[in-house]
């Protein structure tokens, strides 16, 4: 096993790919860690990821660019994507590391594993370098996942690290299952490539199971989003000193930092309209399959500035048209700021050899049945 640079293992530095971290020995595992070697695993070292997890490219100051393991011109991914090398290339058999925006759903899909993220609070967030988020919501959103090059060694490492006191529900899968689909989440760009090819999967699939396209009023995942920012950057302004948000807002012109309460339990509010939107969902349909991203893995990409740790890109390429580096590379994965389980899962490759996957969702505490139906579709496209 391998861990995330921003999980504690206990005689290893844990650096969070900052500078100020870079002499940051941790005196003892995080609790999943911990788990994982009471059981047997032998840890075998970090994996690099974006500084502070701000980034869907794996390039740090502290241990430099990590490329993907079979385009080295290429990014994996991030803020895991050192972990998705690493299972990949074979160094470990599974890579845990941790997700709020897509880190681990994102490399898993570019580098072509399996990327899991369960429900929200039923792996212990304890052990983070420079400590866990404050709050209920920010703490489901941010998950502590696991990548792994098949679904069996998931499956093998899951029970160890998940909560035992968590209610799980043993729910079987329908047969046929009924699956949920959305090739544009929202109206969100998307690459004839990964059109293409998600068209395919879901071909195969129709031929096994029962399709329904996502109507419009079935889930807002603009609503999703917009929830996702405000929740997230409102968290972050409450835990920055005052000058910093000043700094921020008004000099740097962060649009999105904003510490009003009223604003911040607006979207709590929201973000439980979008819960029970899926949960409804849920109980008419299986699962959910979505992209993870516009595109597959792509060229490594310079940031125009810097805003703190966070690079910022004012524009990213689909099929040669300009759209938003966010909303091509984080705008499928954010809307699932729900805390629902989910399975990034390969589905097939672009002509140039390049990785493409899913993301899979099902219902809360479901793991057991999401693991059941992405089995059921691997078996269909023989992966």
């Amino acid at each position: 096993v391998t861990v995330k640079d921003n999980l504690n293992v206990k005689g290893m530095k844990s650096t969070a790919g900052l500078r100020k971290l870079k002499d940051n020995l941790a005196g003892s595992d995080s609790e999943a860690v911990a788990r994982l070697r009471q059981a047997g695993a032998l840890i075998l070292g970090k994996t690099n990821m974006a500084p502070a997890a701000m980034d869907v490219q794996t390039d740090n100051p502290v241990y430099g660019r990590t490329n993907h393991p079979c385009f080295p011109e290429r990014t994996c991914g991030g803020s895991s994507g050192g972990g998705a090398c690493a299972v990949r290339l074979g160094i470990s058999d599974v890579d845990v590391g941790n997700d709020i925006m897509g880190s681990i759903r994102i490399p898993a899909s570019f580098c072509g594993v399996c990327g899991f993220v369960p429900t929200g609070g039923t792996i212990s967030l304890d052990g983070f370098a420079g400590g866990k988020p404050m709050g209920s919501s920010l703490s489901r959103m941010l998950r502590i996942g696991l990548q792994a090059r098949t679904l069996g060694d998931i499956q093998t490492v899951l029970p160890v690290v998940l909560d035992k006191h968590v209610p799980f529900i043993d729910e079987t899968a329908g047969h046929p299952l009924r699956i949920a689909w959305s090739d544009d989440c929202g109206h969100l760009p998307l690459s004839d490539v990964t059109k293409k090819r998600f068209a395919s999967f879901r071909q195969v699939l129709a031929a096994a199971h029962e399709l329904y396209p996502l109507q419009p009023n079935d889930f807002d995942f603009d609503l999703a989003r917009r929830c996702f920012i405000k929740l997230f950057y409102g968290a972050l302004a409450a835990m920055l000193p005052p000058p910093v948000v000043l700094i921020e807002k008004y000099v740097l012109q962060n649009r999105f930092l904003n510490s009003q309460l009223k604003d911040y339990l607006q979207a709590e509010n929201e973000l439980a309209t979008c819960t029970r939107q899926l949960e409804e969902l849920f109980d008419r349909f299986d699962c959910l399959i979505v992209p993870v991203t516009a595109t597959p893995a792509f060229l490594h990409q310079k940031p125009d500035k810097m805003r703190g740790v966070q690079p910022i890109y004012r524009s990213f390429l689909v099929d040669g048209q300009k759209t938003s580096y966010a909303s091509a590379n984080l705008g499928y994965t954010t809307p699932f700021c729900t805390a629902h389980p989910v399975i990034a899962m390969p589905i097939g490759k672009s002509e140039e050899g390049l990785p493409i996957g899913v993301q899979v969702v099902c219902g809360y505490h479901r793991e057991k049945k999401l693991l059941t139906v992405v089995h059921q579709l691997q078996a269909l496209i023989g992966s």
